[in-house]
């Protein structure tokens, strides 16, 4: 007489590690996007000046690695080699032309990026959001950029409906050439 023992076999087995392997991914995948989504909810929030702080931030997180700059007529465009990444919601190095634009959005004034990658020298998609709403005014400067050092400083000042001080960011950029408005 046998006795059948009552189990698993080494095939049952493994196809169930290799189900809750992919389950384990995909709440990973949930986990990670939450935690992303939490992030830009936080920097997006306006609390006070954390509007200004996250502007400045950007600013100078897209001039750092400028190659020209121009200003023309209230918009101010470069081309950089680091740009923010929407899929990673994070900066990373990649060829970008950045601008930087008012536009008018249901009847109120906003400041519009516009982000576009650089592919084999020819703007590929492009990226907008609105980083300031309620706009006054916007003024951008150009200072130097002809010197054999080939920096320049770039002034930007921003009023914004509802602030009493406007923002003003100043940042020393390196590059190969300003255009515009100097």
């Amino acid at each position: 007489m046998k006795h059948k023992i009552a189990g698993f076999t080494v095939i049952e087995l493994l196809a169930a590690i290799a189900i809750a392997g992919l389950l384990m991914v995909a709440v990973m995948q949930v986990v990670g996007t939450l935690g992303r989504t939490a992030k830009l909810v936080e920097s997006t929030a306006d609390t006070g000046q954390t509007w200004a702080r996250i502007l400045t931030d950007q600013l100078k997180r897209d001039m750092a690695h400028v190659e020209k700059v121009e200003h023309k007529q209230g918009v101010l465009r470069f081309k950089t080699l680091g740009g923010y990444d929407p899929d990673a919601l994070a900066w990373q190095y990649m060829p970008s032309t950045i601008t930087y634009r008012m536009a008018e959005r249901s009847g109120m004034k906003v400041l519009v990026r516009e982000q576009s990658l650089l592919v084999d020298g020819d703007s590929g998609e492009t990226f907008k959001q609105v980083v300031a709403a309620g706009v006054e005014s916007w003024k951008v400067k150009l200072d130097g950029g002809k010197n054999e050092e080939q920096t320049a400083n770039v002034n930007i000042e921003l009023r914004v409906i509802g602030y009493e001080q406007p923002l003003v960011v100043a940042v020393d950029v390196a590059m190969e050439q300003v255009g515009g408005e100097v």
